[in-house]
């Protein structure tokens, strides 16, 4: 147990307030913060039960222990406290407000890469792009955007795994690419993806799009990952082989507000007279009526 200190060094009150910000929901941290402060000067055994009692709060029961763990650890509360750390909750819970604001407003953001066998490439801060993606389609629980103009069975056998977790937790697939209905042998790629995810045990999940422009040919170059979880996928690489695994390829991964405006764009789409659904048909695919 660390020695009692009334000050509150910077890295604590951040590390505290992020432990606060981890609880699953939304809630004044202020009020929660205020509430703990005020149990802690009524008795000097806190549970999970106390601060249901209090508060109206939903968060499983071990996130709310892991954060009256982190508390008691570092003496804000329990038999230990210090009680300068005790009066000093309520700033942790307004650091923690800001924290959510400043996420809300400008969301931390992974640089995800795929390198090829380079060794001139200053690698430092990149995270593996393929592992990126797979990450934010797992973590989905109703809706998994895809959007991508080249696609590969490559890629497919990368994403399965990621793609059945989602399906197996409630999840819809909407699949946004080129070349299903047009393109001759230029989208035999696409289709091959398309055949192999409609196969999958995610078939009956999965609705198909092209979006294009068959005056003017316009179409899109976006390549995207998103989900009902408000994380998202921006970057260069298609989802083919190359782009996964051996092209120089760049991106981000984001979450929260940024990640709810893209996936609002991506819903816009399905109000465009360019938007246009797909369905599989014998010998290939056809545009829905």
């Amino acid at each position: 147990m660390p020695g009692s200190h009334s000050a509150i060094d910077r890295s604590l009150l951040i590390e505290t307030a992020s432990a606060f910000h981890d609880l699953s929901g939304d809630y004044d941290y202020e009020i929660l913060a205020t509430t703990l402060r005020y149990l802690q000067q009524q008795k000097t055994s806190i549970t999970v039960a106390d601060l249901r009692v209090e508060l109206d709060v939903h968060p499983p029961d071990h996130e709310l222990e892991n954060l009256l763990d982190h508390l008691r650890y570092h003496q804000y509360i329990g038999t230990d406290a210090d009680r300068a750390r005790t009066r000093a909750l309520p700033a942790v819970g307004h650091t923690a407000e800001v924290l959510q604001e400043r996420q809300e407003i400008s969301p931390a953001v992974d640089l995800l890469a795929t390198f090829p066998d380079d060794e001139a490439l200053s690698t430092d801060g990149f995270d593996d792009l393929l592992t990126g993606v797979l990450e934010v389609i797992k973590d989905a629980s109703s809706h998994v955007w895809i959007v991508s103009p080249f696609l590969s069975a490559e890629a497919f056998d990368r994403l399965r795994p990621a793609l059945l977790s989602a399906v197996d937790k409630g999840s819809t697939i909407s699949l946004v690419t080129r070349y299903l209905t047009y393109g001759g042998d230029d989208g035999e790629y696409n289709r091959e993806f398309t055949r192999q995810l409609l196969d999958s045990p995610c078939g009956d999940n999965v609705s198909l799009y092209e979006y294009v422009n068959d005056e003017t040919w316009s179409t899109f170059h976006a390549k995207v990952v998103a989900t009902d979880n408000d994380e998202a996928y921006l970057g260069t690489a298609n989802v083919t082989g190359k782009g996964f695994l051996s092209n120089l390829e760049l991106g981000v991964r984001f979450e929260r507000a940024a990640a709810r405006e893209l996936i609002a764009l991506l819903e816009s789409l399905r109000g465009s007279d360019h938007f246009h659904e797909v369905e599989r048909v014998a010998g290939g695919f056809d545009r829905t009526t």
